[in-house]
């Protein structure tokens, strides 16, 4: 089994392991809480500015602006088949992520500290921040592009907690979305392109 695949069952497995655990309020709540907690302790204005900014990379029109010129830029080298890949990727995500939010339907901490709507679980702005990173990194494969898309996953990600409005496992649940998502269609890819489908 090469990397991919072990890739795509690892991710799978531990989104299903925090889900059921969420779901049936085993241990990660408690952690969550606890984790809550803590960063509440911690709150100052400076730091807050600085996630409230921070966050908005994650968000739906961030992530739409951004993906369009990454699907630009892909169509001025001609470069089709990862254009394609790179939107199905994304859209295909993002609608995965709004259904189970539907299905888990776990509500948010209290007090946020943005206005903030909607179910919690897992974190939307951790999923896309999360594809779109691993999707460029993988199309690019650039050192400066990997450290910047690292660096702003987690940023995203834990501006998310700081804020309060969402849990620490909901954007570790995004994350193992997102890289399940990826491996997913990874292996969609070299199928189709092993059977010469569009070849």
């Amino acid at each position: 089994m090469d990397r991919i695949r072990i890739l795509n069952v690892a991710s799978l497995s531990l989104f299903l392991v925090v889900s059921i655990m969420v779901e049936f309020d085993i241990l990660i709540p408690a952690v969550d809480l606890s984790v809550k907690d803590s960063i509440l302790s911690a709150k100052n204005p400076e730091l807050i500015f600085f996630f409230s900014c921070i966050t908005n990379l994650g968000s739906f029109y961030s992530i739409t602006a951004m993906s369009i010129i990454v699907v630009a830029l892909l169509a001025y080298r001609r470069r089709v088949k990862d254009g394609l890949f790179f939107s199905l990727s994304m859209l295909s995500t993002f609608l995965i992520e709004e259904l189970i939010k539907v299905l888990i339907h776990r509500p948010r901490p209290v007090d946020n500290l943005i206005p903030i709507s909607g179910y919690s679980f897992p974190s939307g702005h951790a999923t896309m921040i999360a594809i779109f990173s691993i999707l460029v990194c993988y199309l690019y494969r650039r050192r400066i592009i990997y450290v910047i898309a690292t660096i702003t996953t987690l940023l995203v990600g834990f501006s998310r907690i700081y804020l309060n409005v969402h849990w620490l496992s909901d954007v570790l649940a995004g994350y193992t979305l997102a890289f399940y998502m990826f491996s997913t269609f990874v292996i969609i890819r070299e199928h189709l392109d092993q059977s010469k489908l569009f070849s």
